[in-house]
């Protein structure tokens, strides 16, 4: 058994440095910094009757983040949500703060604890008993996609340097959680259903 976990191991990380040498690089196979635990609920979009503006969709989640780093963390996380037609919105822009309040009020039925996205920030002690809920909000500025990503940084300490061959320039690339989602034909808010989620992994960018 410890000789198979070992083969394992090994080939997972023979296949990082391949993914490395030929194409984008990928995080570390086991994890040499502090790295949070994300459970991320379904990607769904819906309609908020805003004051002066009218019915307004936006595309929400909510999320449940648990220290188990060995560590307390300064969490300060970023969500960026990209779209196929490229189309790419920073959470918490351009939706008011009606839409906010009403969305954190409707997600928040049945979950006491349930935080806005600013008020999930700050240090994050060890424990399970330390755990936040939050919820996160984008504008969805177009019904018809095929594909919507999520990034979530800020839930791990590691970066990567590395050389751009365009210009020869230092990056430094953080590692982030990536969800993508599958949009089969328009996006009906009226249904409030969740977006098809097909990949969950972690990613460098």
């Amino acid at each position: 058994m410890r000789v198979m976990l070992a083969l394992l191991v090994i080939t997972a990380a023979l296949f990082a440095m391949i993914s490395t040498a030929f194409g984008a690089p990928e995080p570390e196979v086991i994890p040499r910094r502090w790295q949070l635990n994300a459970e991320v609920d379904d990607l769904r979009v819906v309609t908020v009757e805003v004051p002066d503006l009218g019915p307004q969709a936006y595309y929400y989640l909510t999320y449940t983040v648990t220290n188990n780093s060995g560590e307390d963390v300064q969490f300060y996380p970023s969500f960026t949500l990209a779209t196929d037609d490229g189309k790419i919105i920073k959470s918490n822009r351009g939706v008011p703060k009606y839409a906010k309040d009403e969305l954190l009020r409707q997600a928040g039925r049945g979950r006491i604890e349930l935080l806005s996205e600013l008020d999930a920030q700050g240090l994050l002690l060890q424990g399970k008993e330390n755990a936040r809920e939050s919820i996160v909000i984008w504008p969805c500025l177009k019904l018809t996609v095929n594909e919507v990503k999520v990034f979530l940084g800020g839930f791990s300490g590691e970066t990567r340097a590395v050389t751009r061959p365009d210009n020869g320039e230092t990056q430094i690339l953080r590692k982030e959680l990536m969800l993508t989602h599958e949009v089969l034909g328009a996006i009906d808010p009226a249904t409030r259903l969740p977006l098809k989620r097909t990949q969950t992994r972690w990613t460098l960018r």
